[in-house]
């Protein structure tokens, strides 16, 4: 395993997750005519996909494709970003809006 799916395994052990991936499993799919294929239920599950879900296909430099999923739970973006100081009204945040645009012109 490479450092980043090593970390990932970690993690979902720590959650408590088990899934039946072993080091250099292989499941082999076909690909249609129209290029379209399945990817298959234990790589679904292990990398957290369901329908709707993106996911990113890296081709590295010694021929390895990496397939990674691009998603974000909304969970873990929890103390993303931090409470204001202060609050403002919409009315100031229109005015700001103004000014700032003002000044682009």
């Amino acid at each position: 395993m490479c450092l980043g799916e090593e970390a990932q395994f970690q993690r979902l052990q720590k959650l408590g997750e088990f899934f039946p991936i072993m080091k250099n499993s292989v499941n082999i799919v076909t690909v249609k005519d129209d290029g379209q294929t399945f990817i298959p239920k234990v790589i679904q599950d292990y990398l957290h996909l369901r329908s709707g879900h993106r996911i990113s296909f890296t081709i590295e430099p010694n021929g390895q494709v990496i397939v990674r999923p691009i998603k974000r739970d909304i969970s873990e973006l929890e103390g993303f970003l931090k409470a204001p100081k202060e609050t403002v009204t919409l009315e100031e945040m229109d005015a700001a809006i103004r000014q700032r645009g003002s000044e682009l012109c």
